[in-house]
C-alpha cells in the first residue's frame, strides 16, 4: 500500500490508466490488476495476479513507478 499524495488534482490519470492497460494487455488470460484506492484510508492498493511472483513484482512495480511520476504516492 502506498500513501496517496495532497497534490493528486495535479496529476496525469490518463498515464496511469495507459499504463495499467498495458498490463492488463500483457497479462492476457493469464492473470488480472486490480488498482483501487482504500474507502477507509488514504492509501491505494495495486493488486497483481500473475503466473510468478516475478511477474506480479515487476507489475506492481511498474503502476507505482507511473504514480509516483505523476505525483500519486508518496
Amino acid at each position: 500500500m502506498y500513501q496517496l499524495s495532497p497534490s493528486i488534482l495535479s496529476a496525469d490519470f490518463m498515464k496511469l490508466g495507459e499504463e495499467i492497460k498495458k498490463v492488463e494487455e500483457a497479462l492476457g488470460e493469464d492473470g488480472r490488476i486490480l488498482v483501487r484506492e482504500s474507502g477507509t484510508e488514504p492509501v491505494v492498493r495495486v493488486m497483481v495476479e500473475a503466473s510468478t511472483d516475478e511477474i506480479c513484482n515487476q507489475y506492481v512495480d511498474e503502476v507505482i513507478s507511473v504514480m509516483r511520476a505523476q505525483n500519486l504516492v508518496q
